[in-house]
């Protein structure tokens, strides 16, 4: 038979793109409606309330990513999908950054793949705070059907459609040692989270689960700045790698390697570690932003010219695609 898992991201939707390898059956409840994306004020506060390094307030924003993320699973099952992202960041209130992209994803065995759209908001790429996932699966198997006295195969094409919802409602940690990190430097924190997982089509049984998630985290990062273009190709500045231990009441994810872009202030995924396998990223392009955001000029009227864009931001690409 021919594969059922099909797999998006781990920074989009790893879980929703392996409901069909036993996600579905992971704990919850069932739920109706959709779960609300908002800041809870208390986190607010806590997060908005700490404003960014010194050093970082005036130097370039990460502005956009594209990314090459590989899933391999447990066992000796090699090589499952390869994802394409690209993605938008912005720095919200203090140390909220908020990230918007797509992410098209094909499987290595099989013609499986799907397509996804995204926003999240987090602490400084590291701790989310809500997000949500659209995603769309086109799933290729193979059903063996009973013909009177023989099995006939027959190939089946499922449209399937996912929608994954994240909200941080507890926080426990400093927020200025986490968007900070030294090298060296080891740090600690708790969140508990609601998430929601919502089956919308396909011939597979709907659902609509959610589940409330504790998280103790403990990071340690690197003794040492490493040169940013071993992650991405012929980029100028550095990274500090921090690898983070996760344990939850759910034992989803159980460790992560993200790496602090030092210039951006942001934290970029390396490698998850989780229940399904092990989720590689790569970046080959990154992109900055210098000085205020561009904001373009309103139309003129129909009968008079174009009022012309005046250009207030330079994007400065740091490596291009090999």
């Amino acid at each position: 038979m021919r594969t059922r898992i099909t797999t998006l991201a781990a920074a989009s939707a790893a879980c929703a793109m392996l409901l069909l390898a036993g996600c579905a059956s992971r704990p919850g409840r069932d739920i109706d409606g959709d779960l609300a994306l908002y800041v809870a004020e208390p986190v607010r506060q806590r997060f908005a309330g700490t404003p960014r390094a010194e050093p970082l307030a005036a130097a370039p924003a990460l502005d956009f990513f594209e990314n090459r993320q590989e899933l391999e699973l447990k066992g000796n099952l090699g090589l499952i999908s390869i994802v394409r992202q690209q993605a938008h960041a912005n720095w919200q209130q203090g140390q909220l950054l908020l990230v918007t992209g797509s992410d098209v994803a094909r499987e290595k065995i099989g013609d499986n793949n799907a397509r996804a759209r995204f926003r999240g908001l987090s602490l400084c790429g590291l701790v989310p705070v809500f997000s949500e996932y659209a995603v769309g699966m086109q799933v290729n198997r193979t059903l063996v059907m009973p013909i009177g006295a023989v099995f006939i195969p027959i190939e089946v094409t499922d449209d399937v459609y996912f929608s994954y919802r994240y909200r941080l409602s507890r926080f426990e940690g400093d927020p200025a040692k986490l968007c900070a990190p030294a090298p060296g430097a080891s740090f600690a924190y708790r969140t508990e989270t609601e998430r929601q997982v919502k089956e919308n089509g396909g011939r597979f049984a709907r659902f609509n689960k959610q589940v409330t998630i504790n998280d103790a985290v403990s990071c340690r990062a690197a003794p040492g700045l490493q040169p940013l273009s071993q992650i991405t190709p012929g980029a100028k500045g550095s990274y500090l790698r921090v690898d983070c231990e996760h344990k939850d009441n759910i034992e989803n994810l159980q460790r992560r390697s993200l790496a602090w872009v030092v210039d951006a202030g942001a934290y970029l995924p390396l490698e998850e570690v989780g229940w399904q396998g092990t989720i590689k990223t790569r970046y080959p392009r990154l992109g900055y932003t210098v000085g205020p955001a561009v904001v373009p000029a309103p139309p003129a009227p129909p009968a008079a010219p174009r009022t012309p864009t005046k250009p207030v931001a330079t994007t400065v690409v740091l490596a291009a695609s090999p």
